[in-house]
């Protein structure tokens, strides 16, 4: 398994290119701006998506969607379910920062609670972790080894969490996800966040200045 990090747009949001040795298949999470860098990439090496997976609906976390539905029409997105207004709405969140962008088909799969996402060749399941936003949902990936990893979107970052002051956004649901869902993972647990650099749940417990342990 190779994971590669690519720091995209004005809002420098993560997004996640996941791939198995032999190329096959290829996962992307969160592609938050112009995501040319990840089209050059993927084609310099012959390789194509099989799926983009969103954390959440936040402009940053979408921007780039449409520009991979042109280059792949056929690509499949995957979208909570309680962040579908958010996702039908990203004209209007890029208005609101100065921006344009382009209404965006409706996700290919919605993800309505906790389960699998895809079972080969890894195990990848959806957690519900909304507070951030009403779908905010975290994506645990299983390795070879049987360790863990999760991409926590904007729930989690490093010594910190994300804003519950934008629409849906709710600080009791925000700490609850964070407690009783994430801090439930064992502490080496790796945590990729959809900005900044990665930490572990761990350290989080110990530092984050919001929730500690």
């Amino acid at each position: 398994m190779q994971i590669e990090t690519f720091v995209l747009g004005s809002f420098e949001s993560n997004c996640y290119l996941i791939r198995s040795d032999d190329n096959n298949p290829v996962w992307l999470i969160d592609p938050g701006g112009d995501p040319a860098s990840v089209i050059a990439h993927l084609e310099s090496k012959g390789l194509q998506p099989a799926a983009v997976l969103l954390t959440h609906c936040h402009l940053d976390h979408i921007f780039g969607v449409g520009a991979l539905k042109r280059a792949w029409p056929q690509l499949p997105v995957i979208c909570p379910e309680g962040d579908l207004p958010l996702y039908r709405n990203l004209p209007e969140q890029a208005n609101m920062f100065g921006l344009k962008a382009e209404q965006l088909p409706d996700p290919e799969r919605l993800l309505q609670d906790a389960g699998t996402v895809f079972e080969q060749p890894w195990p990848l399941r959806a957690l519900p972790t909304p507070g951030h936003s009403p779908g905010s949902t975290t994506f645990c990936l299983t390795a070879v080894d049987g360790s863990e990893m999760l991409f926590t979107g904007d729930t989690l970052f490093r010594e910190s969490v994300g804003r519950t002051d934008l629409w849906g956004g709710d600080w009791d649901e925000l700490e609850s996800s964070v407690r009783e869902r994430l801090y439930a993972f064992p502490a080496t647990t790796r945590v990729l966040p959809g900005h900044g650099p990665e930490t572990t749940i761990g350290w989080e417990r110990e530092h984050n200045q919001f929730f500690r342990a």
